[in-house]
């Protein structure tokens, strides 16, 4: 973690505090370069994992945490989540290479202020972060945070277990519920075992479970009736563990 200091802008107010969370050096260097350029900005400091972010975020206390969406010790989601839970006044604006409606849920229900693909150009990200300091979502225009309204209004309101699972991760608690393992799942999917794991801790929040077992039995009951699901085995691990 490395911590940044920078004074007052003209005028006297203090510029918005900004944690940066990114795993390769090289995009740091280019987004601290961008976010200096802006004298109401001040990046305070820079982080490569997720642990590093929640460690900075106790000592620098930033108001924003610009946030890259994989990360090499956990998701960006994962780490969203936990930001709320641990310093709710600090917002979160996530950064991804892909933007996708199945990331984009995920990061609404994990907790995310606001969702930029990297290819956005400085301005927009300059919006983006002074949007969700003053407490407004942001997906780049009018029409996305409207969208982001009512996946919300969606995903609270009730919208089905089935319907809330992408097809992916409905492939991936198929194969969960034939007891294959994260490594399986991934050599059958042609997928890495992160994007497993993310996979699984997605379909955690959407179900609303803790574990392996509640995942396969909610998945069976809800999802996939007419599937056979095994019997869990006594002493495996959770989706994020099991190799």
């Amino acid at each position: 973690m490395k911590e940044r200091r920078r004074g007052m802008v003209a005028g006297g107010s203090p510029p918005i505090r900004i944690l940066l969370v990114e795993d390769h050096e090289v995009v740091r260097a280019a987004f601290r370069v961008l976010l200096e350029r802006n004298s109401d900005i001040g990046l305070v400091a820079e982080a490569g994992t997720a642990d590093e972010a929640l460690s900075a975020i106790a000592v620098v206390q930033p108001d924003v945490a610009v946030v890259d969406l994989n990360l090499p010790d956990r998701s960006g989601i994962e780490l969203s989540r936990e930001i709320r839970a641990c310093a709710p006044g600090t917002k979160v604006l996530l950064l991804t290479a892909v933007l996708n409606e199945e990331s984009l849920l995920s990061a609404v229900m994990g907790g995310a202020d606001g969702y930029l693909c990297k290819t956005t150009s400085v301005e927009q990200l300059f919006q983006a972060i002074k949007a969700v300091v003053s407490g407004k979502p942001y997906l780049g225009s009018e029409t996305c945070h409207s969208v982001l309204e009512i996946l919300r209004a969606r995903l609270r309101s009730g919208l089905s277990v089935k319907e809330s699972l992408s097809s992916q991760e409905r492939s991936v608690m198929a194969l969960v519920a034939e007891g294959k393992t994260n490594k399986e799942i991934a050599v059958m999917m042609e997928l890495s075992d992160k994007t497993v794991k993310n996979y699984l801790s997605n379909v955690y929040e959407k179900l609303g479970v803790t574990n392996r077992a509640e995942a396969t039995t909610k998945f069976c009951r809800t999802v996939a009736p007419g599937m056979f699901c095994p019997p869990f085995r006594p002493g495996a691990k959770d989706p994020a563990q099991v190799c």
